[in-house]
């Protein structure tokens, strides 16, 4: 293909092929994609058309990708080129934007350190993340009087005392993302739970531990290894069973 000729984009040739050369062609594997996206990106580079047609669709389409593990291609988009000043066609203000969410996204990948928390119990006492001593951590941001944390929020303990009770080391760190004090302690008394509830101390603590794991609905799930590196995220409590009982399946023929 001649990626100096600008007429593609005004025809279906172009996007059709590029759209299954990234879906169908290139394995689906976030490092693996990276990789060959920015090859691709590189290549129309040679057209400025092309280029600011070819990123502007990969970087949106990797940005609200659904499939887990994939803002990581949105990440390595934003690093190689906005970051690097070379959307011309960008205000300051919206190359800004772009950058500092792939930041802010690049603390949650998969396979990076969870950035740790030092967060108090119901009794005042600090319980630091990085100090659990589990195989597996699952790290939650929720709210009792949440719709969906109603239903989520049982079916994990009930899924987490399971597994404990066959012996799996596994820790559930539930972070309260309210400031309702009195209602999650009652919650928690009434349900009796045996995880590491924990709350910020103030308005300002909580909205940095959401930011570094990108909170902005209720319940945000985490799953973390021994080491607290992220295995898994943004699940329900379908999802985390699936995930973890393949995991603690895989761990085990190790």
């Amino acid at each position: 293909m001649d990626f100096t000729d600008e007429r593609l984009i005004r025809t279906p040739v172009y996007y059709n092929k590029m759209k299954f050369w990234v879906d169908k062609v290139v394995p689906q594997h976030p490092d693996t994609l990276a990789l060959q996206i920015n090859w691709l990106i590189d290549q129309t580079s040679q057209n400025d058309e092309l280029y600011r047609y070819t990123l502007s669709y990969l970087t949106y389409n990797f940005e609200s990708s659904k499939i887990m593990g994939f803002d990581a291609v949105f990440v390595s988009i934003v690093e190689n080129n906005h970051a690097k000043g070379k959307c011309w066609w960008l205000t300051k203000e919206n190359e800004t934007k772009i950058v500092n969410r792939a930041k802010q996204v690049k603390y949650t990948l998969i396979g990076n350190q969870a950035v740790n928390l030092f967060l108090q119990d119901s009794s005042g006492k600090i319980v630091e993340l990085g100090k659990i001593q589990a195989t597996y951590t699952i790290l939650v941001f929720w709210d009792p009087t949440c719709g969906h944390c109603k239903t989520e929020i049982p079916a994990i303990k009930v899924y987490t005392d399971s597994l404990k009770k066959v012996g799996i080391s596994v820790e559930v760190y539930a972070i309260y993302s309210e400031a309702d004090y009195p209602t999650w302690k009652k919650y928690i008394r009434e349900h009796k739970h045996t995880w590491k509830d924990v709350r910020a101390k103030d308005s300002q603590e909580l909205a940095t531990a959401k930011f570094y794991y990108d909170v902005y609905s209720t319940p945000t799930l985490y799953v973390l290894d021994a080491n607290k590196k992220i295995i898994a995220k943004r699940l329900d409590d379908k999802g985390l069973k699936t995930v973890l009982d393949r995991r603690i399946e895989q761990d085990r023929k190790k």
